[in-house]
C-alpha cells in the first residue's frame, strides 16, 4: 500500500520504499520457483505412480486371459493360481497407496493463501481443489484398480467353488 500511493502521489519511490519492493520482488521470485520445483516433483511422483498402476493393470489383465485360455480340466487349478496372484496385485495397490498417502501427509511446501494465515493452503488443495475432479487422483485411480482386481478375485472363487 505505501508504494501504491507513493507513486500515485509523486511518482517516485523514496530509497525504502524502492528496497522494500525490491526485497518483496525477490521473495515472490523465490516463492514461484519452490512451487514450480513442488509442482515438477508432484508430476514426478504422478509419473511414477501412473507406471506402477500401469504395470498392475497390465498383469491383471494377463491373468485373466491366462485363465481365460486354459483348457477346462485345468480351470480350477489355473483359477486358484491366478487367485493368489491377484492378492499379490492387491497387496501392490495398497503399497502404492501407503506411499502415496504418506506423500500427502508430509507435502513438499504449504502455501500462503493471502489472507495473512501462512501455511493455510495445503500444497494438494491449491493444485487439486479448484479441478472438478476428485482431490485426490491417484488414490481414486488405486481404489479402481483394487476393485477391478477385488472383482476378478471373486470370480476366480467362483470358479473354483463351482469347478470350473
Amino acid at each position: 500500500p505505501d508504494t501504491t500511493t507513493s507513486l500515485a502521489s509523486n511518482g517516485t519511490l523514496s530509497p525504502g520504499l524502492q528496497s522494500a519492493l525490491v526485497d518483496r520482488s525477490t521473495q515472490a521470485a523465490r516463492a514461484r520457483s519452490s512451487l514450480a520445483d513442488a509442482i515438477d516433483a508432484e508430476i514426478d511422483d504422478l509419473t511414477r505412480m501412473e507406471t506402477t498402476l500401469a504395470a498392475i493393470e497390465r498383469q491383471r489383465s494377463r491373468l485373466n486371459d491366462h485363465v481365460s485360455g486354459v483348457s477346462d480340466g485345468a480351470q480350477t487349478e489355473a483359477s486358484i493360481d491366478v487367485w493368489e496372484r491377484l492378492i499379490e496385485l492387491e497387496d501392490r495397490c495398497d503399497a502404492v497407496a501407503d506411499d502415496r498417502q504418506a506423500t500427502l501427509r508430509d507435502p513438499p511446501m504449504t502455501l500462503d493463501d493471502g489472507l495473512g494465515d501462512e501455511g493455510d493452503l495445503s500444497f494438494y488443495e491449491y493444485l487439486y481443489g479448484p479441478t472438478d475432479g476428485t482431490r485426490h487422483p491417484v488414490l481414486a485411480s488405486i481404489a479402481l484398480l483394487g476393485d477391478r482386481i477385488r472383482r476378478d478375485r471373486d470370480q476366480m472363487a467362483r470358479r473354483v467353488a463351482g469347478g470350473i
